[in-house]
């Protein structure tokens, strides 16, 4: 085998966890990683990690082998990227993660571009709500909306603000009215966004005031946005949701934009990464490309 690359895999299944994580990181077998890190430990001499049918550990010789390779390794790609001409053109798999609904309508459509514009580019996109731990999964970049939780071992950089919009159909306004302040939409049924069990309130900026929370009533309770949407769209009520989202249906009049002129709540969006000495030239990409264009489509 060759001894560099079972290193990969070794310090792989170290960060990762776990061989089967290691062996989805790579594209191989389970029993495929077990045998690049028995090659090491024959060619070694020595035990690298203690493994029980619940978990691994590393030994003392496995703590110190593990330190040099990932150094090692370190070492290698930095030489592959100087002879590669890496550093200006991207290229390996990029593994992203982000939320189903963003991720579909604004930040696929985004990273397909790039990949069409560097064909050794390669894309692993996951959707998916709750967002993984992409430390532990081995995910290159995650994105995520809304305040930020551990960010432990991660870089993160807001790269848009997602607008949010309270809207409602031509038919509904006609039949029950158009609020023409905050204090009517006491009067109107919501169309409620539940997610965990918990109702999420509307929020709306006041110059220099702490934000107003709304609670909305009504008798429809969806845990998907579009659904919403669609609800709003079939004139069963109001509802708060992000602009670039209903973008389309408020240009072709299927929706009506309410309160326009005051100050609307702005969710902020980030990119995340783990935190390494340089930054790899796909992420930086994926990121400067996502904070140019993200902007324009959720504002």
């Amino acid at each position: 085998m060759d001894r560099l690359t079972s290193m990969a895999v070794f310090v792989k299944a170290v960060d990762l966890g776990s061989f089967a994580a290691a062996a989805d990181a790579f594209e191989m077998s389970g029993p495929m990683v077990g045998k690049h890190v028995r090659f090491l430990e024959e060619r070694l001499g020595v035990r690298l990690l203690n493994r029980t049918t619940r978990r691994q550990s590393l030994t003392e010789a496995g703590h110190a082998y593990y330190e040099r390779c990932r150094a090692m390794l370190s070492e290698a790609e930095a030489a592959d990227t100087v002879v590669s001409g890496e550093l200006s053109e991207p290229r390996g798999r990029l593994r992203v993660t982000m939320p189903t609904l963003l991720g579909r309508h604004c930040i696929a459509p985004l990273l397909m571009k790039l990949a069409r514009k560097y064909p050794r580019l390669e894309l692993d996109l996951s959707f998916g709500d709750p967002i993984a731990n992409i430390v532990e999964t081995g995910y290159d970049l995650a994105i995520r909306t809304g305040d930020l939780d551990d960010q432990s071992g991660l870089i993160a950089r807001r790269i848009a603000s997602q607008r949010m919009v309270v809207c409602g159909s031509r038919s509904y306004l006609r039949a029950n009215g158009k609020p023409k302040s905050l204090d009517d939409l006491a009067k109107h049924q919501a169309i409620i966004y539940r997610r965990s069990g918990r109702v999420r309130p509307w929020l709306f900026p006041r110059d220099g005031l702490p934000l107003r929370e709304i609670m909305p009533t009504g008798r429809l309770r969806l845990d998907d946005l579009d659904a919403i949407a669609d609800a709003a769209t079939q004139s069963m009520g109001l509802a708060w949701l992000p602009y670039w989202l209903v973008r389309e249906r408020l240009h072709n009049g299927a929706l009506i934009a309410l309160f326009e002129g005051q100050p609307e709540f702005l969710y902020d969006c980030h990119a995340l990464w783990p935190r390494s000495p340089q930054m790899p030239p796909k992420v930086r990409a994926a990121v400067d490309t996502l904070a140019a264009a993200l902007p324009k489509l959720m504002t």
